[in-house]
């Protein structure tokens, strides 16, 4: 699946992607919150991890470096180093 979504994020970019994507997981959650048999659990957890491996693809698309760039310019100066540390 990280393949397939690796290709959607070179077509259509990483964001529109992953705006694609979250339906499925908002899908899937929502199926195993309402889930009164093991039935719709189970789909709901397959909704979810097939939409985590179509996920990975494009958060993979950008470099390690620009990820910590684009948290630091949203945390507090105190946390940055402890947020950048967890993300190694």
């Amino acid at each position: 699946m990280s393949l397939v979504g690796g290709m959607l994020a070179h077509h259509l970019g990483s964001r529109l992607s992953l705006q694609l994507i979250a339906p499925l997981f908002a899908t899937g959650f929502m199926c195993q919150a309402a889930a009164s048999e093991a039935i719709l659990l189970q789909f709901g957890r397959l909704v979810c991890g097939a939409a985590g491996g179509l996920a990975c693809g494009p958060t993979a698309v950008r470099k390690p470096s620009e990820i910590e760039m684009h948290f630091a310019k949203w945390y507090a100066r105190t946390m940055k180093g402890a947020i950048l540390t967890s993300m190694q």
